[in-house]
């Protein structure tokens, strides 16, 4: 069971976290439409691609909250997960050994279009729920990701932030009709 009061009264310390992350990594980030894809343009909008950024995770692990630390142990498992990639918002970091993999890339844009949908504390609170009530994957909202990127690869071209954005329409998530009565929503 999730302590989703608990959960809240820490979105402010991983708020600042993930804010003062993706400050410290700005002058690093580069727009998407910069990249020389040849692909992405045909599932996205020019505006999506004009405004998400991606760095280049040179060295080390991807960049992820000390969630254990701020009272979250539950989260350990996410925190000790070595990911390829992830996704804060408008801006994700990809290692080094698949930054120049297009597919990697239209993964994490499927995360922002998420982000975008529920916004900064819902998207938080609904991950959450899904890194502990699932296998990595097997959660609503990374099967989403991974079923689009497995359509990108067979390279059928359709608008995917439409298709994202009717899908979460769709999606129940049981922890944000809680969060909604406890934030007032």
């Amino acid at each position: 069971m999730i302590d989703i009061e608990k959960l809240i009264k820490k979105l402010p310390l991983i708020k600042d976290w993930i804010n003062d992350t993706l400050s410290k990594h700005k002058k690093e980030a580069k727009l998407i439409k910069d990249f020389d894809f040849g692909h992405l343009h045909l599932y996205f909008s020019d505006k999506l691609l004009s405004t998400t950024k991606a760095i280049e995770l040179k060295t080390g692990r991807i960049p992820k909250p000390s969630l254990s630390k701020m009272g979250l142990s539950e989260f350990s498992n996410f925190e000790n997960r070595d990911d390829d990639g992830i996704t804060y918002n408008d801006m994700y970091f990809i290692k080094s050994k698949r930054f120049h993999d297009e597919s990697i890339h239209f993964h994490e844009l499927i995360h922002v279009i998420q982000w975008k949908y529920y916004g900064f504390d819902k998207f938080l609170l609904a991950i959450a729920e899904e890194i502990l009530k699932y296998k990595y994957g097997k959660g609503p909202l990374e099967f989403m990701a991974y079923k689009h990127q497995d359509f990108f690869e067979c390279l059928e071209a359709y608008d995917a932030e439409k298709e994202v954005h009717s899908e979460l329409n769709k999606l129940k998530i049981d922890i944000l009709s809680q969060a909604d009565i406890l934030l007032g929503i």
